[in-house]
């Protein structure tokens, strides 16, 4: 288009196509149903780790960080993990004497200077396939998902629209004023989320790629895996 009105519709059109074939893929809508499972009170914030249903009878887990004595409805930003662990290397206690089993991240506690630092909820979930979801649902791995030609990515996107379903059905949380920051991976995913759900309203994309070209010089299926680009 020229316009910007023009530009406008084609986007509304476009992702009126994707959520049409991301809900082919998916078992169902459901509402999240939040489950609190901990409470942690640390120096500076409060910790909740939450799991909230995406589809019926799966359950995601994610951590919510609020700063200490925040009232009110309150900004949120989703913290989107990189490839990896999963939420557990970004939000662990917050007591810095707690021990690691591994080396630390370098952005590690972020969620909590976010919160702490700009009086604004984080909800760090863990991504499909990662972290506690690729250890207690070996179901949810990737070839699992080629073999019964389910869109995987279509499933790792409805979450990320779940997740700001889940925000904006919590009292505390101002739902017009909903970010997301992710680096790696993560940014991959906060790019995704801005692209399906107009009430992301701010992104932050880190250190991942946006597009890959297609170089024909690189060996048969060396993109197979690439398939959300």
């Amino acid at each position: 288009g020229e316009t910007a009105t023009e530009f406008r519709a084609w986007q509304h059109r476009r992702r009126q196509r994707l959520h049409r074939h991301i809900a082919a893929q998916v078992s169902g809508p459901c509402p999240p149903n939040p489950r609190l499972l901990e409470r942690q009170s640390g120096p500076t914030c409060l910790r909740e780790k939450v799991l909230i249903q995406t589809e019926p009878g799966f359950w995601s887990p994610a951590y919510v960080v609020t700063p200490r004595g925040g009232t009110g409805r309150l900004p949120a930003i989703i913290f989107y993990h990189g490839s990896g662990p999963g939420k557990q290397n970004f939000v662990p206690d917050e007591d810095p004497t707690f021990p690691r089993a591994e080396p630390a991240h370098e952005m590690e506690y972020l969620p909590y200077r976010l919160a702490a630092e700009l009086n604004c909820l984080v909800f760090a979930p863990d991504l499909r396939w990662l972290g506690e979801l690729a250890e207690t649902n070996p179901a949810q791995f990737l070839w699992r998902h080629e073999a019964a030609r389910v869109d995987f990515f279509a499933l790792f996107a409805w979450d990320l629209v779940c997740h700001v379903e889940y925000l904006c059905s919590r009292p505390d949380v101002d739902m017009l004023r909903i970010g997301a920051y992710g680096s790696s991976g993560g940014g991959g995913a906060t790019a995704l989320a801005a692209l399906l759900d107009e009430r992301v309203g701010a992104a932050i994309v880190s250190s991942t790629g946006v597009s890959i070209p297609q170089r024909p010089e690189l060996p048969e299926g060396f993109f197979r895996r690439m398939r959300n680009t």
